[in-house]
Order: structure tokens, then C-alpha cells, then sequence
């Protein structure tokens, strides 16, 4: 390696890893595109029917005693109702049971689940956030190799060199995971919980980039106002 190249190293070898990350997850994409898809749609239908509790406990085991409800003659209110009739003389008891409070019939899961459909706007989301990990690895990439090679070609500490060229590259590397990650838990998560469970890793990976853009620039402007 050229010794003018040397301070920059680390940001050059990162940058151009970036870029063959983000090659190898557009290739991903496309040849395990079911796969992926597959994996997405069992986390959302695992949250779905998560939310579909049904309760198929036997009416006479609903634990009446434990609210400290005396029998009385007649059954909970909306669970039980008897009621004595006379006909002819002899009594009949009659029975009326209701649904109780809180039960769900098992087919409004199934249509819940199935009304989410194969493209709802939470797969497409989904699909959309994992595709710009891609983006953002190639763009991030370019950047880093960019800021590494104008570093070399000014005046600058070599430390300060070394340490805007890292910044940029580890920033680089690290935003496009957190989008790769987000998309993964969209499913299970919901569109803004799974961005708030990435946002310290976007965040700080966002605060490296501008590190290594920012000192970049603050050295190229002083080399320009710098008299030769």
C-alpha cells in the first residue's frame, strides 16, 4: 500500500466491504425472495393469532364463587338464567346459557388472519426495509471510499485521517444492518415499534458518518484557506 494511502487504510477496506455486503444482499433478495417472505408472513401471523385468545372453558367451570357471588337462584348475569314455569301443575326448569363475556369464536381468527392478505401494507413495508439495507450498503460505501481517498490527498494529521475514514466506514456499515433488522421485526413488532428497536444503532451509526464528513470538510476548507 502506497504510504499516503496508509492513515486511510481502515476506511478504504471497510468501504469497499460495504459495498460487497450490499452486493451479496441483493443477490439474497432475489434468490431467497420465498424464503424471506415465508419467514415474514409466520411472524406477522404468529402476532395475529396471538390476538385471538379463545376461551373454550365449560360453562359450569367459569369460577362464579371466586368474583364472591352468591347463588341465588339465578345464574350470572350474561352466563346462566333459570327460570321456573308451571304448566299443568308441575314445575320445568329451564336453562338459557350466553356466551360469556369475553370469548371469541374461532372463525373471527381465521378471518383475521387471513384478511391481512399475501401483500398488506406491513409485508410491504417489511419487504421495502430490507431492500434499502441494500441501498444504503452501496451508497454508504461509495461515501466511505470517497472520504478515505480525498483524506489521503490533503493536509491533515495522519490520526485525524484515520479517524474520519474509520467513522465513516464503521457509520457506513452498521446503518444498513439496522434497516435489515427492522425489517425482520416490522412483522412481529409494527411499523414504528420496530424502528424505535433499531433507533440507538441508526442513530449512533448516523453519528459516525457525519464524524468522518464532518472533519473531512473541516480540513479540506483549511487546506483552501491555508496560504501555500
Amino acid at each position: 500500500m502506497q504510504p499516503f494511502l496508509r492513515p486511510v487504510g481502515i476506511g478504504l477496506v471497510v468501504g469497499l466491504l460495504s459495498l460487497f455486503f450490499g452486493v451479496v444482499w441483493a443477490i439474497n433478495l432475489t434468490v431467497n425472495h420465498d424464503k424471506i417472505h415465508r419467514r415474514l408472513s409466520e411472524s406477522e401471523n404468529s402476532v395475529i393469532e396471538g390476538k385471538f385468545v379463545i376461551n373454550s372453558m365449560p360453562l359450569e367451570s367459569r369460577g362464579l364463587a371466586a368474583n364472591g357471588e352468591a347463588s341465588d337462584g339465578h345464574g350470572s348475569h350474561g352466563t346462566s338464567h333459570v327460570h321456573s314455569s308451571h304448566d299443568g301443575g308441575g314445575a320445568s326448569m329451564h336453562e338459557h346459557s350466553a356466551p360469556a363475556p369475553g370469548a371469541v369464536d374461532s372463525g373471527a381468527g381465521e378471518s383475521a388472519a387471513g384478511h391481512q392478505g399475501h401483500d398488506s401494507p406491513l409485508m410491504a413495508t417489511a419487504h421495502e426495509r430490507l431492500a434499502r439495507g441494500h441501498l444504503h450498503a452501496m451508497g454508504l460505501g461509495v461515501l466511505t471510499i470517497c472520504v478515505s481517498l480525498v483524506l489521503s490527498l490533503i493536509q491533515a494529521p495522519a490520526r485525524m485521517k484515520t479517524l474520519a475514514s474509520a467513522s465513516a466506514g464503521i457509520g457506513g456499515l452498521f446503518y444498513p444492518l439496522a434497516w435489515i433488522i427492522m425489517g425482520f421485526r416490522t412483522p412481529a413488532l409494527g411499523v414504528e415499534a420496530a424502528a424505535d428497536s433499531v433507533f440507538p444503532i441508526a442513530a449512533l451509526s448516523i453519528l459516525l458518518v457525519l464524524i468522518g464528513v464532518l472533519l473531512t470538510l473541516f480540513y479540506v476548507i483549511r487546506g483552501f484557506l491555508t496560504k501555500p
